[in-house]
């Protein structure tokens, strides 16, 4: 049988003593004996297990006993019934461990130094502490604030510079193939005036040239009477939809939301 109590145990070993099926081997043991003897045949199986027996043993000293307990749990409930103490306060004293653990600190576990001023000191302390726990926590909280912000604004200024890296890119590429479309017209325009200046050119594909751009001549020409459209115009709006296209497939490609892009 295991048991945590060592009285119990030592009380079966001597009764053992004067029997013999139970004089190599008590018929008790302590949980504490029986886990030395495990570590001892196998160490290295468990080897942080001497000290969790040495913090249990030590986390048990510290609690009060039982005695003081009982006393510590009566002065409290006089303290209450007597109005000395709030419901809150007395429900505090009762149930934080914070508050145990100063009544052992103030006590040392002597029942004796047990009084209401005893009380009244602990109840004070454990104010402290719970006031003091809940500025680092405000505190943690804040700066974990902080952190979030100071990150959310790094990703901000990351998605700003490559956002700006790529409309600048869109922007020449967008330059240069207005540019080419601008010279293809421009040629075919000059083509154009060269034939209704009278010039006839040496090949086909110069002439057909030349009729394309008498054609495209006539069209701009009578666009700009109706609507006021010219070269400059023309070569602008072929500057923007070409921005335009080549910003939407890079944010397609990239993931970029376009309504934060403009």
């Amino acid at each position: 049988m295991v048991t945590s109590n060592a009285a119990f145990s030592r009380a079966a070993y001597e009764y053992g003593k004067n029997h013999e099926e139970s004089r190599e081997v008590s018929s008790v043991i302590t949980d504490f004996s029986l886990a030395n003897m495990a570590w001892l045949k196998a160490p290295m199986g468990a080897p942080s297990l001497p000290t969790i027996e040495i913090l249990a043993f030590s986390y048990a000293a510290l609690q009060p006993p039982k005695e003081l307990l009982d006393r510590y749990l009566t002065e409290i409930d006089r303290l209450k019934t007597q109005d000395k103490i709030s419901e809150r306060d007395h429900q505090l004293l009762r149930s934080s461990t914070v508050a145990h653990e100063e009544l052992m600190s103030l006590t040392l576990g002597d029942e004796a130094a047990l009084t209401e001023e005893t009380v009244t000191e602990t109840l004070q302390r454990v104010s402290i502490e719970i006031k003091r726990e809940e500025r680092e926590k405000l505190t943690a909280e804040e700066e974990a604030h902080r952190n979030t912000q100071r990150e959310l604004a790094a990703e901000r200024e990351q998605r700003r510079q490559v956002q700006e890296r790529l409309y600048w890119k869109c922007r020449r590429r967008a330059r240069r193939c207005a540019w080419l479309v601008s010279g293809l017209v421009g040629a075919l325009l000059l083509a154009g005036i060269a034939a209704g200046l009278g010039l006839r050119p040496s090949s086909e594909s110069l002439a057909w040239m030349f009729t394309l751009g008498s054609g495209l001549l006539i069209v701009f020409t009578l666009g700009n009477l109706a609507f006021g459209t010219t070269v400059r115009k023309l070569h602008q709006r072929m500057n923007d939809r070409c921005l335009t296209q080549f910003i939407k497939r890079e944010a397609e490609a990239t993931g970029l939301d376009l309504g934060a892009l403009e």
